[in-house]
């Protein structure tokens, strides 16, 4: 005797509660106008936290247990709507892979450099976040694969999801600083940073690929006679080459960081990252 369908629904919709029911997760995507960006918060616990949680060992065991989670946030026009990233549409190229985006930056602010990538879901009521990876610690490293299977997957509620991307970005507040000597250091920087941006756009290499280093850089303006604004010109221009819009691609669009487009940085984030006097640690990482 065949089984009536309204039995076959329930028996299913018990399965599906059963096995589904438990396996919801939550996600905060919280301002508080740092410059480390928007901090996503996973079942009450900071993202970064988690992923350092899984990465410590495989970077203790090359020698260089700082590199585990050393990651920012993406800031909030790269985060909440209109920007549609965390909705599984990537902006610049900030995807290694049909349906996968970036959801954590390098801490030098540049995510090209050592982003965490997860694949992106979106279904009817859910949206699922699974298969995360360091780009840069894939099966064919040299340093070693890294491996996140005890990550994830992270389900979430859809409507709590995208309710939770409409949130609005705090405002940034500066303190007005004096003038130094990494002032002019970082007006060197973004001067360079815009002649790369826009020496790549006019080789007709057009973002979101991914262009090589540049083969040779300009010679920095006559006043850049020291080391440290000639160093400075040389890192800006390689940054803008690789990851700058360009002025027509900047005067294209209405929101530039809704899609994903860089003009420049600033003291704050130049001092930090030590891109103004060489501290950085990406070599340990992209080695």
């Amino acid at each position: 005797m065949p089984v009536p369908q309204r039995q076959v629904n329930r028996c299913f919709t018990l399965i599906w509660n059963a096995v589904f029911s438990h396996v919801v997760d939550t996600i905060v995507f919280r301002d508080t106008g740092e410059e480390i960006g928007v901090r996503i918060l996973i079942n009450g616990r900071e993202l970064i936290d988690l992923v350092r949680d899984v990465e410590l060992p495989f970077a203790t065991r090359e020698g260089h247990p700082k590199i585990a989670g050393a990651y920012s946030y993406f800031g909030p026009s790269f985060t909440f709507l209109p920007s549609r990233h965390f909705l599984g549409q990537p902006v610049h190229s900030w995807t290694d892979g049909e349906g996968r985006c970036y959801v954590l930056s390098c801490h030098c602010g540049i995510p090209p450099c050592w982003p965490l990538s997860t694949r992106i879901e979106v279904r009817q009521q859910e949206i699922i976040w699974s298969d995360f990876r360091q780009v840069h610690r894939g099966p064919q490293s040299a340093a070693g694969e890294w491996r996140y299977d005890g990550m994830g997957p992270f389900v979430f509620n859809r409507e709590s999801y995208e309710r939770a991307l409409a949130g609005n970005a705090v405002p940034r507040v500066r303190m007005p600083r004096k003038r130094s000597e990494n002032t002019r250091l970082t007006e060197v920087f973004n001067l360079a940073f815009r002649r790369g941006a826009n020496d790549r756009a006019a080789a007709g290499i057009v973002l979101p690929a991914s262009p090589p280093s540049p083969g040779n850089i300009p010679s920095a303006p006559e006043d850049c006679t020291d080391m440290h604004a000639r160093a400075a010109w040389s890192k800006g221009y390689s940054a803008g080459f690789q990851c700058g819009a360009s002025d027509s691609e900047l005067a294209g669009v209405d929101e530039p960081g809704a899609h994903g487009m860089i003009s420049g940085f600033d003291q704050d984030f130049l001092e930090r990252y030590g891109l103004l006097d060489g501290t950085g640690d990406h070599l340990d990482k992209l080695r």
